[in-house]
């Protein structure tokens, strides 16, 4: 699948591009990149539903979010045509669901 970058900053947090200031820890980057290798493996939506580690949430029928840390979902557009294309519009704190059994 092909990536595109909707959100300019998540696109440099990616690249480590320097000089930014960043609303995330650079611990995310990481898990971030997992889930970007995980989407550019996918052919289409559904392999990314198939992974049950991403956590797909559909928001509409081309938008949704996929689980990237305890704390973190990327949000992701699907858009039209061959090949099939993804835009990354944002990476937004998760809120807590509540306390978890440990």
């Amino acid at each position: 699948m092909r990536i595109e970058f909707g959100d300019d900053v998540v696109r440099a947090f990616c690249e480590r591009l320097t000089g930014h200031n960043y609303p995330w820890s650079t611990a995310v980057r990481r898990p971030l990149m997992v889930r970007m290798q995980a989407l550019d493996a996918a052919r289409d939506l559904r392999d990314i539903q198939a992974l049950r580690s991403l956590r797909f949430m559909a928001a509409d029928a081309t938008r949704g979010s996929i689980h990237v840390d305890d704390t973190h979902r990327l949000h992701v557009e699907f858009l039209p045509g061959p090949p099939m294309s993804i835009s990354i519009q944002g990476l937004t704190e998760e809120p807590p669901t509540g306390v978890r059994n440990v």
